[in-house]
């Protein structure tokens, strides 16, 4: 027997909750139906999932036994795209949800939805029984969900948010793509280097020392790097590695993390490329949100927390503060710096004419472009520039090493 928690209305609309055991959810729905009480939720108490703490009855962001576990995007916008189906097809959420989870290959997202199903069983509506599972449903996503069933719009929610994880996922792609090839090429250059100081430089540096010849100052900086490396390796590969799990600290509060977006916004080519993909962000959340119902300060606040940098997000706080006291958006942001005097146009024509998610829209879509050309003209520049960088080490090695061969070919030679 398992204990529910409940909470129930009566005849006369008073509330009441308090704790039942039974053998099922179904059970205990009908054993306060038998006490004369209308059941508005029913929640098993302490459950868990896997056996473990912090398992999907949980709310807690950590996966399930000692592993995070995520949904992929491309299993997330299949599920939306089949869920909006069978809800426009007519078919029960309850159902859906049960077909949905037979169909899933993760063994953990079957049980996500199995558990919400078995919420919405209870009596939950669905974004409370996804709201129990941050860790795969956002804030956004569920607040959509929200929206959709508070305007009988479910299935046409559930397509807009499948096509904005799409482009969201475009867009992090190409940032990705972008510098998967340089930091290859900065992988590679990087092993060349070591193995020549390494293993190259090392028997240079005996040949030099049994000549007893006064080697240039080149030679004697390179051969100490090389004297360094093979004596300290693993020094500096703890240098190396504190250095990263201290950066990651500081990134990880939020005051290291607000300096470090600043710095971005203001780096002369990262901070182009930083700024438009907040734009497009920015532009593509809040106006999905408000075309779905979602009201506008609450899509504010929900954008300032998906938007992705911490200025930015400062700057969203500050409009939705200017539109609890009357005014537009525009001010705020412009404020900001961030956001282009032709992007604040658009919105404030959006404002004037009462189509401000279209506006968004297209501020997205514009802005995507805008992403792409930029990335492209990153890469241009990023690969000339490592191919130089990495000729100008090579080239050092090489000439230092040869510099003192040079040397004493001319003495002989005299």
């Amino acid at each position: 027997m398992t204990f529910y928690d409940y909470k129930a209305m009566d005849g006369k609309g008073k509330s009441s909750s308090g704790v039942i055991e039974s053998g099922s959810t179904v059970g205990a729905i009908n054993r306060i139906r038998e006490m004369g009480l209308y059941p508005t939720s029913v929640t098993e108490k302490k459950k868990k999932a896997f056996g473990g703490k912090g398992g999907l009855g949980s709310t807690k962001k950590s996966g399930v036994g000692f592993f995070a576990q995520k949904v992929k995007t491309k299993e997330y916008v299949a599920f939306m795209r089949q869920f909006a189906t069978l809800v426009d097809a007519g078919l029960p959420i309850l159902r859906s949800l049960k077909v949905l989870a037979e169909q899933q290959t993760s063994p953990y997202f079957r049980k996500v939805l199995e558990d919400a199903g078995t919420s919405v069983e209870s009596g939950n509506s669905l974004s409370d029984a996804l709201k129990r599972y941050p860790n795969v449903f956002s804030d956004l996503f569920v607040n959509m969900v929200k929206a959709g069933e508070a305007g009988g719009v479910l299935d046409q929610v559930l397509l807009r948010m499948a096509g904005f994880y799409e482009k969201n996922a475009k867009l992090a792609r190409k940032v990705k793509g972008s510098l998967a090839y340089p930091g290859f090429v900065v992988t590679i250059a990087g092993g060349i280097v070591y193995f020549l100081l390494a293993f190259v430089v090392p028997k240079f540096s005996k040949m030099f020392a049994g000549m007893g010849a006064e080697l240039p100052g080149m030679t004697k900086i390179l051969i100490g790097v090389s004297d360094f490396l093979k004596s300290h390796m693993i020094l500096f590969i703890g240098i190396l590695a504190s250095l990263f799990i201290a950066i990651k600290m500081i990134f990880s509060t939020d005051s290291g993390r607000y300096y470090f977006d600043k710095f971005i916004l203001k780096a002369p080519i990262a901070g182009d490329l930083a700024k438009k993909v907040s734009i497009a962000r920015f532009s593509r959340t809040l106006g999905t949100l408000i075309n779905s119902g979602v009201p506008i300060l609450e899509a504010l606040d929900i954008t300032g927390k998906t938007v992705g940098n911490k200025i930015v997000a400062e700057n969203i706080q500050m409009v939705n503060a200017n539109i609890k006291e009357g005014e537009s958006m525009v001010a705020p942001l412009r404020q900001g710096g961030v956001f282009p005097p032709v992007v604040l146009s658009m919105i404030s024509v959006g404002e004037e004419t009462g189509k401000i998610s279209e506006m968004l829209a297209k501020v997205a879509d514009a802005y995507d472009d805008e992403v792409d050309n930029t990335i492209t003209a990153m890469t241009a520049l990023i690969e000339p520039a490592i191919i130089v960088a990495l000729a100008v080490g090579v080239g050092f090695i090489v000439i230092a090493m040869f510099l003192p061969l040079i040397g004493m070919i001319e003495q002989m030679t005299m």
